[in-house]
């Protein structure tokens, strides 16, 4: 399973998860839900848009199980 996470205020948050790792740059997500996760391994980091804040880009981290 892939997750992608955000930081916020320091703490990371499981906003997204899939069986393949399909994210890319300029993809958008909302960034507010609190997913379960159970991240093991860095795969890379992606620059999304949050529906929240379409204006500003953001950085997310790619993680695997």
């Amino acid at each position: 399973m892939y997750y992608l996470i955000v930081r916020n205020l320091g703490a990371p948050r499981c906003i997204d998860r899939n069986q393949k790792d399909v994210y890319e740059d300029e993809m958008s997500f909302d960034c507010t839900p609190h997913l379960e996760c159970d991240p093991k391994e860095f795969v890379k980091e992606v620059e999304i848009i949050c529906t929240e804040h379409p204006e500003d880009p953001f950085v997310a981290m790619v993680f695997r199980d």
